[in-house]
């Protein structure tokens, strides 16, 4: 897994490391309470990592939406790609009511694992989500794409913390995790498709990474996605219907591939 921490991003005549997302950090939540700033700090990485998809491929071209935040990411869009996006961070476990067919990128960063269902009371059965990835299909152009990032509950900081007996969860407030594999199966029974899938180590946790990996080769497990946080960009494909009818639960009953 890449050492991000000492990556360079290019775009057009910049370069950006971790350290300018730390000073853009400094800058703006210096004064604010010592959590908020530490949360910030915490997500620094993944803010890189991010900044790092957008310009590979190329989702900033065009009309963007950022659900659910609205705050630092866009000041870094904004200030280092020159790029202004629409914001909407009302509750997105109902229709978004909002044109449809206008967007050309839709960035959810952090947001499916806090997405509860609509139905208080009842078994969790992924109906919130499914009512928000509807609202990307209508909301996007064809051949509109969506970035969505969340913590990676196969990953290698879920593992340690198992494994010493603490909660897999990144964040105790998680509604879900999802592994790589539930969220491409979710996304492709929607119908998108899957244009990048991985996983990277995108926060700053102190834990024994190299001791975890060995543990699984040593024991002939599966290597693949085993970063802390999951990275997929999938899109609406032209001409083709949103299968809008999808039952998640159904969909992962049976995870076998």
């Amino acid at each position: 897994m890449k050492d991000w921490k000492s990556a360079v991003i290019t775009y057009n005549d910049k370069t950006i490391t971790i350290n300018d997302i730390y000073k853009y950090i400094d800058i703006l939540y210096t004064n604010v309470d010592v959590d908020e700033y530490n949360y910030y700090q915490a997500h620094a990485l993944r803010y890189l990592i991010t900044l790092d998809y957008v310009i590979k491929y190329n989702l900033y071209k065009g009309k963007v939406l950022e659900v659910g935040g609205g705050g630092f990411f866009t000041y870094l869009m904004k200030d280092i790609l020159g790029i202004d996006i629409v914001n909407f961070s009302d509750d997105l476990r109902k229709p978004i009511e909002l044109d449809k067919d206008q967007f050309d990128v839709i960035i959810c960063m952090e947001v499916i694992e806090h997405i509860i269902d609509n139905d208080a009371f009842s078994l969790f059965t992924f109906k919130g989500l499914a009512v928000m990835l509807n609202s990307f299909w209508n909301l996007l152009k064809e051949d509109g794409k969506v970035l969505i990032t969340t913590p990676n509950s196969c990953g290698l900081f879920a593992m340690s913390k198992l494994l010493n007996s603490k909660s897999p969860l990144m964040f105790v407030f998680h509604a879900r995790e999802y592994t790589p594999y539930e969220v491409k199966k979710i996304l492709r029974s929607f119908n998108y498709e899957i244009d990048a899938l991985t996983t990277e180590c995108a926060f700053d946790k102190h834990y024994k990474k190299n001791k975890m990996l060995n543990l699984l080769r040593d024991n002939l497990f599966n290597l693949k996605y085993r970063g802390d946080d999951i990275f997929v960009v999938a899109r609406k494909p032209a001409k083709t219907e949103i299968n809008a009818d999808v039952n998640i639960s159904d969909v992962l009953i049976n995870e076998d591939t």
